[in-house]
């Protein structure tokens, strides 16, 4: 995956929605572009990381080992549940366009939320 940090912000209403969790406040973003060995866009990935976090994504490598192998060693923390939601939507334009996709095509989304 090619990581891309974004600037901190709030996590958007429809994915707040989705979680049903209290995701107020300031949070820090990566996205990644997963592509095939023929370099077709196959994933996209938004990663949100509360901002208690803000010290260990300090000189964060996002194209070494895993975000969540880095979080974890840089702040101690472990995790201690993961709950995982999958679902066929119609993929939001947005997301479609950098997938290369038509609008609204049939596509799966995968929520995770890691715990400590």
């Amino acid at each position: 995956i090619a990581w891309e940090r974004l600037a901190p912000g709030r996590i958007p209403k429809s994915y707040a929605d989705q979680l049903g969790l209290d995701v107020t406040g300031e949070w820090h973003r990566f996205r990644g572009l997963r592509r095939d060995k023929a370099e077709h866009a196959i994933a996209l990935t938004d990663v949100f990381v509360h901002r208690s976090l803000k010290s260990a994504l300090q000189n964060l490598d996002p194209n070494r080992f895993t975000l969540l192998r880095q979080i974890a060693e840089r702040s101690g923390r472990q995790v201690a549940r993961v709950t995982q939601s999958i679902q066929a939507v119609p993929a939001p334009a947005p997301m479609a366009r950098e997938l290369g996709l038509p609008s609204r095509a049939p596509s799966l989304r995968v929520v995770r939320c890691y715990y400590d």
